[in-house]
């Protein structure tokens, strides 16, 4: 130790011992932190930073470099955040570009729906307690699928049945079925719609055959436009069936999906005799279908 400027010899202190700062000292060193905080705090508002302040809560370091406020949770299981009120609040998330309101989505407690409002002011999509999902006006998408095929259903009436040429045909105001009213061979047809690239999956057919001269023969039928062949994608017959009230199923052999660029498609009920009266007659067909989409 030696005095002041002095540059003379100095002597060393024994023991050694440790110099604490004064109380003033200590106050100099962090005066800045102390008259310059990072959270400023007027009335009921607290603020930090000017522009480019980040807030990281339980990490170091942002996500990504345009990450300005994150929250880490060294757990497992969900780690996130809530913004919550009292009952009868709308608690929201809202996004705003120089001052204007772009969106925002919201809760609300009454009706246990959450929304997204636009830049119209417009609820323009819901998510109900009723766990459905509502929609505003149109929606654009590449394509809409259904996670797994949908069965669908087409109901074919037997009223709906002409006939295929010029034989006499009738229907029979009982039961509504068609039949035709003579002692023939011939056609009863009947146009059916069905979603273009739907896959056939299975046909049922509602009709009486009472008569023991001839079957009735109800086929689902594919013809390629321009052509004068037709093939049957599924068929029934009452050949070998029960007498009376009949009710018939069969599934196609092979994959059929409805390709309306290259084929049109009707229902035709077909015998070698009719019977010429109501104890032989087509009442109504169902076809079932699966689609992968919205019909």
């Amino acid at each position: 130790m030696r005095p002041g400027a002095s540059g003379g010899s100095f002597d060393v202190l024994t023991p050694r011992a440790i110099i604490n700062p004064a109380p003033a000292a200590q106050h100099a060193n962090t005066a800045d932190e102390l008259t310059n905080p990072i959270w400023n705090e007027s009335g009921s508002t607290i603020t930090a930073g000017s522009g480019l302040a980040r807030v990281l809560i339980n990490r170091d370091s942002p996500i990504a470099s345009n990450e300005y406020f994150g929250v880490h949770a060294e757990t497992a299981g969900f780690v996130g955040m809530y913004i919550s009120g009292p009952s009868g609040s709308f608690p929201f998330y809202g996004y705003v570009t120089d001052g204007v309101v772009g969106a925002y989505t919201y809760y609300n407690e009454a009706s246990q729906e959450w929304g997204l409002v636009n830049s119209n002011a417009t609820v323009v999509l819901k998510a109900t307690s009723q766990n459905d999902i509502e929609i505003e006006n149109n929606i654009h998408a590449d394509a809409f699928k259904y996670h797994e095929p949908e069965l669908r259903y087409v109901s074919v009436s037997g009223n709906l049945f002409q006939s295929a040429s010029d034989i006499p045909h009738q229907i029979n105001t009982f039961t509504n079925g068609t039949y035709v009213t003579q002692v023939t061979s011939g056609s009863l047809v009947a146009q059916v719609n069905i979603p273009d690239g739907a896959k056939i999956s299975g046909m049922r057919v509602f009709c009486t055959d009472s008569f023991s001269g001839g079957s009735l023969i109800t086929s689902f039928k594919v013809q390629q436009h321009g052509q004068y062949s037709r093939t049957a994608i599924v068929s029934t017959t009452t050949f070998q069936q029960a007498s009376g009230d009949l009710e018939l199923y069969d599934q196609p052999n092979t994959d059929t999906y409805i390709d309306y660029a290259q084929n049109h498609y009707y229902l035709e009920v077909f015998s070698d005799q009719w019977s010429g009266s109501a104890n032989m007659r087509i009442d109504s067909v169902i076809i079932e279908y699966l689609v992968s989409e919205p019909d």
